[in-house]
Protein backbone atom coordinates (compact mmCIF):
# COMPACT_ATOMS: atom_id res chain seq x y z
CA UNK A 1 0.00 0.00 0.00
CA UNK A 2 2.71 2.07 0.59
CA UNK A 3 4.33 1.80 -2.04
CA UNK A 4 1.07 2.39 -4.25
CA UNK A 5 0.78 5.82 -2.49
CA UNK A 6 3.87 7.03 -3.07
CA UNK A 7 3.86 6.24 -6.94
CA UNK A 8 0.22 8.01 -6.77
CA UNK A 9 2.06 11.12 -4.81
CA UNK A 10 5.37 11.10 -7.29
CA UNK A 11 2.57 11.20 -10.11
CA UNK A 12 0.50 13.91 -8.70
CA UNK A 13 3.49 15.83 -7.85
CA UNK A 14 5.01 15.40 -11.51
CA UNK A 15 1.81 17.04 -12.75
CA UNK A 16 2.03 19.81 -11.22
CA UNK A 17 5.68 20.81 -11.65
CA UNK A 18 4.88 20.41 -16.33
CA UNK A 19 1.79 22.63 -15.05
CA UNK A 20 4.10 24.85 -13.92
CA UNK A 21 6.22 24.56 -16.27
CA UNK A 22 4.28 25.31 -19.15
CA UNK A 23 2.99 28.25 -16.88
CA UNK A 24 7.06 29.32 -16.61
CA UNK A 25 7.46 29.13 -20.63
CA UNK A 26 3.97 31.47 -21.16
CA UNK A 27 5.65 34.19 -19.02
CA UNK A 28 9.12 34.02 -19.69
CA UNK A 29 8.23 33.97 -23.47
CA UNK A 30 10.14 30.90 -24.08
CA UNK A 31 7.23 29.32 -26.63
CA UNK A 32 6.68 26.15 -24.55
CA UNK A 33 10.17 25.26 -24.88
CA UNK A 34 9.79 22.87 -21.68
CA UNK A 35 13.53 22.10 -20.96
CA UNK A 36 14.76 25.51 -20.85
CA UNK A 37 11.73 26.62 -18.22
CA UNK A 38 12.91 23.76 -16.27
CA UNK A 39 16.17 25.01 -16.16
CA UNK A 40 15.28 28.46 -14.89
CA UNK A 41 12.26 27.20 -12.46
CA UNK A 42 14.56 24.37 -10.59
CA UNK A 43 17.58 27.25 -10.50
CA UNK A 44 15.38 29.80 -9.13
CA UNK A 45 13.81 27.34 -6.71
CA UNK A 46 17.37 26.37 -5.64
CA UNK A 47 18.20 30.20 -5.11
CA UNK A 48 14.91 30.71 -3.53
CA UNK A 49 14.45 33.92 -5.68
CA UNK A 50 11.96 34.85 -7.88
CA UNK A 51 11.58 33.67 -11.54
CA UNK A 52 11.10 36.65 -13.39
CA UNK A 53 14.21 38.15 -11.55
CA UNK A 54 16.84 35.81 -12.58
CA UNK A 55 19.95 36.48 -14.00
CA UNK A 56 20.15 35.40 -17.19
CA UNK A 57 23.75 35.13 -17.69
CA UNK A 58 23.31 32.70 -14.55
CA UNK A 59 21.73 30.46 -17.29
CA UNK A 60 25.27 29.09 -18.65
CA UNK A 61 23.47 25.72 -20.25
CA UNK A 62 26.62 24.47 -20.93
CA UNK A 63 26.31 20.95 -22.94
CA UNK A 64 29.63 20.19 -24.58
CA UNK A 65 33.21 18.45 -25.44
CA UNK A 66 35.90 20.28 -24.73
CA UNK A 67 39.07 19.62 -27.13
CA UNK A 68 40.31 16.93 -24.65
CA UNK A 69 37.22 14.91 -25.37
CA UNK A 70 35.85 15.08 -22.25
CA UNK A 71 31.93 15.93 -22.11
CA UNK A 72 30.61 17.88 -19.69
CA UNK A 73 26.81 19.51 -18.29
CA UNK A 74 26.29 22.53 -16.32
CA UNK A 75 22.91 24.36 -16.64
CA UNK A 76 22.82 27.60 -13.96
CA UNK A 77 25.47 28.70 -12.26
CA UNK A 78 25.20 31.36 -9.77
CA UNK A 79 27.78 33.15 -7.28
CA UNK A 80 26.67 35.73 -4.56
CA UNK A 81 28.77 37.57 -2.45
CA UNK A 82 29.15 38.81 0.95
CA UNK A 83 32.00 41.35 2.90
CA UNK A 84 33.34 38.00 4.55
CA UNK A 85 32.25 35.12 2.13
CA UNK A 86 30.73 33.70 -1.35
CA UNK A 87 28.36 30.99 -2.31
CA UNK A 88 28.49 29.15 -5.52
CA UNK A 89 25.44 27.35 -6.68
CA UNK A 90 25.31 25.09 -9.71
CA UNK A 91 23.01 23.16 -11.00
CA UNK A 92 21.99 20.52 -13.57
CA UNK A 93 18.63 19.73 -14.40
CA UNK A 94 16.60 16.88 -16.15
CA UNK A 95 13.52 16.96 -17.66
CA UNK A 96 12.51 13.21 -17.02
CA UNK A 97 11.83 10.82 -14.65
CA UNK A 98 14.95 9.14 -14.08
CA UNK A 99 18.07 9.76 -11.96
CA UNK A 100 20.81 8.90 -14.67
CA UNK A 101 24.21 7.69 -12.81
CA UNK A 102 26.11 9.19 -16.24
CA UNK A 103 24.57 12.26 -15.48
CA UNK A 104 26.57 13.14 -11.96
CA UNK A 105 29.56 11.84 -13.77
CA UNK A 106 29.04 14.50 -16.67
CA UNK A 107 28.57 17.18 -13.87
CA UNK A 108 31.68 16.04 -12.00
CA UNK A 109 33.33 16.76 -14.59
CA UNK A 110 32.18 20.62 -15.47
CA UNK A 111 33.08 21.15 -11.84
CA UNK A 112 36.21 20.17 -12.09
CA UNK A 113 36.66 23.05 -14.92
CA UNK A 114 34.84 25.04 -12.83
CA UNK A 115 37.58 24.30 -9.57
CA UNK A 116 40.71 22.71 -11.06
CA UNK A 117 41.11 24.96 -14.61
CA UNK A 118 42.11 28.67 -15.81
CA UNK A 119 44.29 30.16 -17.68
CA UNK A 120 44.72 29.24 -21.48
CA UNK A 121 42.90 25.84 -20.33
CA UNK A 122 39.81 28.11 -19.87
CA UNK A 123 39.82 29.65 -23.54
CA UNK A 124 38.61 26.34 -25.06
CA UNK A 125 35.56 26.47 -23.62
CA UNK A 126 32.87 28.03 -25.99
CA UNK A 127 30.26 28.33 -23.68
CA UNK A 128 30.61 32.05 -22.91
CA UNK A 129 28.53 32.74 -19.99
CA UNK A 130 30.01 29.30 -18.40
CA UNK A 131 33.90 30.71 -19.18
CA UNK A 132 32.03 33.82 -17.54
CA UNK A 133 30.96 32.75 -14.11
CA UNK A 134 33.98 30.26 -13.75
CA UNK A 135 36.09 33.16 -14.35
CA UNK A 136 34.44 35.35 -11.72
CA UNK A 137 34.35 31.89 -9.35
CA UNK A 138 38.12 32.39 -9.42
CA UNK A 139 38.44 36.10 -8.51
CA UNK A 140 35.78 35.60 -5.62
CA UNK A 141 38.61 32.80 -4.72
CA UNK A 142 41.32 35.31 -4.57
CA UNK A 143 39.25 38.01 -2.29
CA UNK A 144 37.59 35.45 0.21
CA UNK A 145 39.74 32.31 0.17
CA UNK A 146 38.80 28.66 0.01
CA UNK A 147 38.05 28.36 3.70
CA UNK A 148 35.52 31.06 3.15
CA UNK A 149 33.78 30.05 0.33
CA UNK A 150 30.36 27.48 -0.16
CA UNK A 151 29.05 25.32 -2.87
CA UNK A 152 25.97 23.76 -3.11
CA UNK A 153 25.84 21.37 -6.30
CA UNK A 154 22.17 20.23 -7.22
CA UNK A 155 20.80 17.77 -9.57
CA UNK A 156 17.11 17.94 -10.39
CA UNK A 157 14.57 16.35 -12.50
CA UNK A 158 10.77 15.99 -12.70
CA UNK A 159 11.01 11.93 -11.26
CA UNK A 160 11.11 10.69 -7.33
CA UNK A 161 13.73 10.12 -5.03
CA UNK A 162 12.25 7.33 -3.34
CA UNK A 163 13.94 4.85 -5.00
CA UNK A 164 17.21 5.94 -6.47
CA UNK A 165 19.88 3.24 -7.90
CA UNK A 166 22.99 1.74 -5.95
CA UNK A 167 24.60 3.25 -8.99
CA UNK A 168 23.38 6.24 -8.53
CA UNK A 169 23.87 6.47 -5.00
CA UNK A 170 27.63 5.76 -5.81
CA UNK A 171 28.42 8.22 -8.52
CA UNK A 172 26.87 10.92 -5.50
CA UNK A 173 28.69 10.06 -2.99
CA UNK A 174 31.89 10.52 -5.10
CA UNK A 175 30.78 13.95 -6.05
CA UNK A 176 30.49 14.98 -2.20
CA UNK A 177 33.80 12.91 -1.58
CA UNK A 178 34.97 15.26 -4.45
CA UNK A 179 33.91 18.38 -3.51
CA UNK A 180 34.85 17.79 0.11
CA UNK A 181 38.55 17.20 -0.74
CA UNK A 182 38.42 21.22 -2.06
CA UNK A 183 39.38 22.64 0.94
CA UNK A 184 35.58 25.10 0.70
CA UNK A 185 33.96 25.86 4.08
CA UNK A 186 31.22 23.96 3.07
CA UNK A 187 29.83 22.08 0.10
CA UNK A 188 26.53 19.70 -0.21
CA UNK A 189 24.94 18.08 -3.35
CA UNK A 190 21.29 17.78 -3.00
CA UNK A 191 19.09 15.73 -5.41
CA UNK A 192 15.73 17.28 -6.01
CA UNK A 193 12.67 15.06 -7.94
CA UNK A 194 9.05 16.40 -8.31
CA UNK A 195 8.13 16.09 -4.97
CA UNK A 196 10.73 18.42 -3.98
CA UNK A 197 10.43 20.77 -6.55
CA UNK A 198 6.56 21.24 -5.43
CA UNK A 199 7.52 21.00 -1.65
CA UNK A 200 10.20 23.78 -2.18
CA UNK A 201 8.03 26.17 -4.58
CA UNK A 202 4.76 25.77 -1.82
CA UNK A 203 6.81 26.35 1.26
CA UNK A 204 6.31 29.51 3.63
CA UNK A 205 8.96 31.96 3.52
CA UNK A 206 10.17 30.64 7.05
CA UNK A 207 12.66 34.25 7.64
CA UNK A 208 10.58 35.64 10.03
CA UNK A 209 8.33 33.06 11.26
CA UNK A 210 10.41 30.16 11.95
CA UNK A 211 8.70 29.91 15.54
CA UNK A 212 5.32 29.57 13.16
CA UNK A 213 6.33 27.37 11.27
CA UNK A 214 7.80 24.75 13.68
CA UNK A 215 5.02 24.80 15.70
CA UNK A 216 2.38 24.04 12.25
CA UNK A 217 4.32 21.05 11.72
CA UNK A 218 4.83 19.81 15.05
CA UNK A 219 1.19 20.22 14.89
CA UNK A 220 1.23 18.62 11.68
CA UNK A 221 3.33 15.29 13.01
CA UNK A 222 1.14 14.89 15.93
CA UNK A 223 4.14 16.02 18.51
CA UNK A 224 2.22 19.23 19.33
CA UNK A 225 1.54 19.49 22.83
CA UNK A 226 -2.03 19.97 23.84
CA UNK A 227 -0.45 22.79 26.87
CA UNK A 228 2.14 24.57 24.33
CA UNK A 229 2.02 28.26 25.18
CA UNK A 230 3.95 31.05 23.24
CA UNK A 231 5.75 34.09 25.12
CA UNK A 232 4.50 37.58 22.87
CA UNK A 233 6.04 40.57 23.37
CA UNK A 234 4.02 43.64 22.49
CA UNK A 235 5.65 46.77 21.97
CA UNK A 236 3.85 50.27 21.11
CA UNK A 237 6.10 53.07 19.90
CA UNK A 238 5.07 56.32 18.30
CA UNK A 239 8.11 56.56 16.43
CA UNK A 240 8.35 54.26 13.07
CA UNK A 241 12.09 54.71 13.52
CA UNK A 242 11.77 52.76 16.48
CA UNK A 243 9.39 50.25 15.32
CA UNK A 244 11.82 49.36 12.71
CA UNK A 245 14.36 48.90 14.88
CA UNK A 246 13.41 46.40 16.93
CA UNK A 247 11.92 44.44 14.53
CA UNK A 248 15.54 44.21 12.91
CA UNK A 249 17.29 43.46 16.15
CA UNK A 250 14.61 40.67 16.49
CA UNK A 251 15.22 39.41 13.49
CA UNK A 252 19.25 39.64 13.73
CA UNK A 253 18.86 36.39 15.94
CA UNK A 254 17.59 34.43 12.88
CA UNK A 255 19.81 33.33 9.84
CA UNK A 256 18.80 35.80 7.75
CA UNK A 257 19.45 37.51 4.61
CA UNK A 258 20.28 40.94 5.03
CA UNK A 259 18.31 41.56 1.93
CA UNK A 260 15.47 39.68 3.32
CA UNK A 261 15.90 41.12 7.20
CA UNK A 262 15.37 45.09 5.33
CA UNK A 263 12.09 43.41 3.61
CA UNK A 264 9.42 45.21 5.65
CA UNK A 265 11.56 48.72 6.48
CA UNK A 266 9.53 51.76 5.66
CA UNK A 267 11.50 52.40 2.68
CA UNK A 268 11.08 49.66 0.81
CA UNK A 269 7.23 49.30 1.37
CA UNK A 270 7.32 53.67 -0.21
CA UNK A 271 9.21 52.02 -2.93
CA UNK A 272 6.98 49.31 -3.79
CA UNK A 273 4.13 52.12 -3.57
CA UNK A 274 5.94 54.36 -5.39
CA UNK A 275 7.26 51.59 -8.67
CA UNK A 276 3.83 50.78 -8.38
CA UNK A 277 2.90 53.88 -9.89
CA UNK A 278 5.12 54.16 -12.60
CA UNK A 279 3.82 50.99 -14.22
CA UNK A 280 6.85 48.37 -12.63
CA UNK A 281 6.76 45.94 -9.62
CA UNK A 282 9.36 46.04 -6.94
CA UNK A 283 9.88 43.04 -5.21
CA UNK A 284 11.35 43.43 -1.75
CA UNK A 285 11.01 40.03 -0.91
CA UNK A 286 11.95 36.74 -2.96
CA UNK A 287 8.87 35.69 -5.15
CA UNK A 288 6.70 37.85 -3.88
CA UNK A 289 4.97 38.49 -7.36
CA UNK A 290 4.83 34.70 -8.39
CA UNK A 291 1.21 34.67 -8.66
CA UNK A 292 1.01 38.43 -10.68
CA UNK A 293 -0.19 37.48 -13.94
CA UNK A 294 0.74 41.66 -14.94
CA UNK A 295 4.48 40.90 -13.41
CA UNK A 296 6.69 40.38 -16.16
CA UNK A 297 10.24 39.89 -16.85
CA UNK A 298 10.34 43.48 -18.07
CA UNK A 299 8.17 45.15 -15.35
CA UNK A 300 9.49 43.30 -12.50
CA UNK A 301 12.73 44.16 -10.49
CA UNK A 302 14.12 43.11 -7.25
CA UNK A 303 15.23 45.56 -4.97
CA UNK A 304 18.58 44.30 -4.95
CA UNK A 305 18.63 44.79 -8.57
CA UNK A 306 17.61 47.74 -8.57
CA UNK A 307 19.84 48.73 -5.23
CA UNK A 308 22.90 47.63 -7.75
CA UNK A 309 21.86 49.95 -10.15
CA UNK A 310 21.00 53.20 -8.82
CA UNK A 311 24.70 52.73 -6.67
CA UNK A 312 26.03 52.22 -10.14
CA UNK A 313 24.25 55.13 -12.31
CA UNK A 314 22.71 57.39 -9.81
CA UNK A 315 25.55 57.44 -7.23
CA UNK A 316 28.44 57.03 -9.44
CA UNK A 317 29.81 53.71 -7.55
CA UNK A 318 29.86 51.03 -10.34
CA UNK A 319 33.03 50.08 -8.69
CA UNK A 320 30.44 49.00 -5.44
CA UNK A 321 27.64 47.74 -7.56
CA UNK A 322 29.56 44.85 -9.46
CA UNK A 323 31.77 43.40 -6.79
CA UNK A 324 30.73 45.06 -2.95
CA UNK A 325 26.80 44.80 -3.21
CA UNK A 326 26.47 44.05 0.24
CA UNK A 327 26.64 47.38 0.88
CA UNK A 328 23.39 48.43 -0.39
CA UNK A 329 22.24 46.47 2.38
CA UNK A 330 24.46 47.49 5.13
CA UNK A 331 26.23 50.66 5.57
CA UNK A 332 24.97 52.38 2.32
CA UNK A 333 21.44 51.23 2.77
CA UNK A 334 19.51 55.12 3.62
CA UNK A 335 21.69 56.50 0.94
CA UNK A 336 21.06 54.28 -2.05
CA UNK A 337 17.32 53.55 -0.91
CA UNK A 338 16.43 57.06 0.16
CA UNK A 339 16.48 58.92 -2.77
CA UNK A 340 13.48 61.92 -2.85
CA UNK A 341 12.13 60.94 -6.58
CA UNK A 342 11.52 57.21 -7.87
CA UNK A 343 12.25 57.54 -11.78
CA UNK A 344 16.18 57.56 -11.44
CA UNK A 345 15.82 53.96 -9.98
CA UNK A 346 13.69 52.76 -12.75
CA UNK A 347 15.79 54.33 -15.23
CA UNK A 348 19.26 53.27 -13.37
CA UNK A 349 17.82 49.57 -13.50
CA UNK A 350 16.34 49.85 -17.19
CA UNK A 351 19.83 51.24 -18.51
CA UNK A 352 21.67 48.60 -16.56
CA UNK A 353 19.34 46.07 -18.28
CA UNK A 354 20.21 46.73 -21.63
CA UNK A 355 23.88 47.31 -21.12
CA UNK A 356 23.93 43.74 -20.13
CA UNK A 357 21.97 42.33 -23.31
CA UNK A 358 24.30 44.66 -25.65
CA UNK A 359 27.30 42.58 -24.24
CA UNK A 360 25.59 39.63 -24.12
CA UNK A 361 25.27 39.87 -27.81
CA UNK A 362 28.33 41.70 -28.93
CA UNK A 363 31.08 40.22 -31.13
CA UNK A 364 33.68 41.95 -28.35
CA UNK A 365 33.74 38.43 -26.70
CA UNK A 366 35.94 37.59 -29.52
CA UNK A 367 38.17 40.76 -29.70
CA UNK A 368 41.67 40.15 -30.15
CA UNK A 369 42.50 42.25 -26.93
CA UNK A 370 42.10 40.56 -23.62
CA UNK A 371 41.40 43.62 -22.30
CA UNK A 372 38.10 44.29 -24.43
CA UNK A 373 36.79 41.25 -23.95
CA UNK A 374 37.25 41.35 -19.84
CA UNK A 375 35.72 44.41 -19.62
CA UNK A 376 32.76 42.27 -22.36
CA UNK A 377 32.09 40.48 -18.99
CA UNK A 378 32.78 42.30 -15.70
CA UNK A 379 31.89 46.01 -16.91
CA UNK A 380 28.30 46.19 -17.29
CA UNK A 381 28.04 48.81 -14.29
CA UNK A 382 31.20 51.21 -15.70
CA UNK A 383 29.52 50.98 -18.64
CA UNK A 384 26.29 51.81 -17.51
CA UNK A 385 26.93 54.53 -15.26
CA UNK A 386 28.90 56.20 -18.55
CA UNK A 387 25.70 55.47 -20.74
CA UNK A 388 23.61 57.62 -18.69
CA UNK A 389 25.97 60.19 -18.55
CA UNK A 390 26.27 60.20 -22.78
CA UNK A 391 22.79 59.73 -23.35
CA UNK A 392 21.38 61.95 -20.90
CA UNK A 393 24.45 64.71 -21.24
CA UNK A 394 24.76 65.33 -17.72
CA UNK A 395 24.36 63.58 -14.46
CA UNK A 396 21.60 66.40 -13.44
CA UNK A 397 18.77 64.55 -14.78
CA UNK A 398 19.24 62.42 -11.41
CA UNK A 399 18.01 65.26 -9.51
CA UNK A 400 15.27 66.76 -11.58
CA UNK A 401 12.43 64.91 -11.87
CA UNK A 402 11.03 66.46 -14.89
CA UNK A 403 14.53 65.47 -16.70
CA UNK A 404 14.24 61.72 -14.83
CA UNK A 405 10.18 61.31 -16.02
CA UNK A 406 11.19 62.22 -19.85
CA UNK A 407 14.08 59.77 -19.65
CA UNK A 408 12.07 57.21 -18.07
CA UNK A 409 9.13 57.84 -20.77
CA UNK A 410 12.11 57.75 -23.48
CA UNK A 411 13.27 54.20 -22.38
CA UNK A 412 9.77 53.09 -21.72
CA UNK A 413 8.56 54.57 -25.10
CA UNK A 414 11.24 52.29 -26.92
CA UNK A 415 13.50 55.62 -27.67
CA UNK A 416 16.13 52.82 -29.02
CA UNK A 417 19.33 53.20 -27.66
CA UNK A 418 21.24 52.54 -30.73
CA UNK A 419 24.80 50.69 -30.84
CA UNK A 420 26.82 53.27 -31.30
CA UNK A 421 25.61 54.93 -27.90
CA UNK A 422 26.64 51.69 -26.46
CA UNK A 423 30.07 51.51 -28.15
CA UNK A 424 31.04 54.93 -26.86
CA UNK A 425 30.09 54.13 -23.52
CA UNK A 426 32.22 50.81 -23.89
CA UNK A 427 34.96 52.99 -25.86
CA UNK A 428 35.33 55.57 -22.82
CA UNK A 429 35.59 52.71 -20.24
CA UNK A 430 38.01 51.10 -22.72
CA UNK A 431 40.33 54.13 -23.43
CA UNK A 432 39.82 55.33 -19.51
CA UNK A 433 41.92 51.91 -18.52
CA UNK A 434 43.92 51.52 -21.21
CA UNK A 435 45.46 55.26 -20.97
CA UNK A 436 46.72 54.43 -16.96
CA UNK A 437 49.24 51.14 -16.02
CA UNK A 438 48.08 50.82 -12.55
CA UNK A 439 44.47 50.25 -13.62
CA UNK A 440 45.73 47.58 -16.40
CA UNK A 441 48.03 45.69 -14.31
CA UNK A 442 45.20 44.60 -12.95
CA UNK A 443 41.89 44.82 -13.90
CA UNK A 444 39.93 42.61 -11.15
CA UNK A 445 40.98 45.26 -8.45
CA UNK A 446 40.81 48.22 -10.80
CA UNK A 447 37.14 47.66 -11.45
CA UNK A 448 36.91 47.25 -7.58
CA UNK A 449 38.25 50.86 -7.06
CA UNK A 450 37.18 54.15 -6.56
CA UNK A 451 40.18 55.34 -8.41
CA UNK A 452 38.19 54.22 -11.75
CA UNK A 453 35.28 55.75 -10.78
CA UNK A 454 37.01 58.71 -10.62
CA UNK A 455 38.83 58.51 -13.78
CA UNK A 456 35.72 57.65 -16.00
CA UNK A 457 33.97 60.90 -14.30
CA UNK A 458 37.19 63.10 -15.00
CA UNK A 459 36.81 61.72 -18.63
CA UNK A 460 33.08 62.55 -19.31
CA UNK A 461 33.74 65.71 -17.73
CA UNK A 462 36.21 66.39 -19.58
CA UNK A 463 34.57 65.30 -22.68
CA UNK A 464 31.56 67.36 -21.67
CA UNK A 465 33.49 70.76 -21.37
CA UNK A 466 34.91 70.07 -24.67
CA UNK A 467 31.72 69.71 -26.27
CA UNK A 468 30.26 72.99 -25.18
CA UNK A 469 33.54 75.08 -25.79
CA UNK A 470 33.39 73.71 -29.44
CA UNK A 471 29.58 74.65 -29.60
CA UNK A 472 30.71 78.32 -28.44
CA UNK A 473 33.40 78.83 -30.40
CA UNK A 474 31.57 77.15 -33.42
Amino acid sequence: MAKNKSSGSSTLHQQIVHDRLIDAASRLNLRQDLPAAFIRYAHALVLGSSLLTLDRQDIVDAREVTDGGQEKQIDAFTIRESDQDATVFITQTKLGASFSSNDIVLLKNGLSWCFEKGGDELKSLKNLRLRKRIEELWISLKQVGPSRLRVVVSYITTGSTDHLSDEFAQERAALERYLSGLGFSDTSVQVWGAAELVQRADEIDREGCQTASVLAAAQANGKLAANTRVLVRAYQAVTPGLIDDIVESTNTQNKITTRNLKANDRLQIEMQQAFRTKGFFYERKPRQFDNELAATAETLMSNEEVGQGYLAVVMKQPSNAGRRKYLIWDEMYKQVFGGSIVEPYIVATLLTRAVREWLDGSALHYSRSELKKKLASRAAYHIARVLSFQWARGDSWVRDAAQATTFLENLKGRKRITSAQFQRAFDTVYTTIARFKEFKSDLDLSLRSAALDEALDRALYRSRASTKKKSVTG
